[in-house]
């Protein structure tokens, strides 16, 4: 299971969030996060920010992109979310006409 954290970083924060566990891949690139011997924790620059394993859970905090069109902000913001299966677990679209739109599954 991962735990992720957004933290909202304007244009350079991930676009695409997949979980394949114990693989987070953050717009393509993968992060083998069982590398990480249990109970350890990282903090890294970049998109992936900081990791802790505790077994075979995981918590993330990711920076995450977010746009401003129109002067209007996305709804991009702190969020948590937790998935317990393989797949999407957030994307970011930028739209030139509305602001952003967030999908997320869990």
């Amino acid at each position: 299971m991962i735990n992720l954290k957004t933290i909202p970083f304007r244009y350079e924060g991930a676009k695409k969030i997949d979980w394949s566990d114990p693989v987070l891949i953050l717009d393509g690139v993968e992060y083998d996060l069982s590398l990480l011997k249990d109970g350890d924790s990282a903090k890294t620059e970049g998109q992936l920010r900081s990791v802790t394993r505790s077994g075979d859970d995981y918590s993330v905090d990711v920076a995450v992109a977010f746009y401003v069109t129109n002067k209007i902000r996305t709804t991009i913001d702190k969020m948590e979310l937790t998935a317990s299966e393989d797949g999407v677990i957030l994307v970011v679209e930028k739209d030139l006409k509305e602001a952003t739109q967030i999908e997320v599954s869990e």
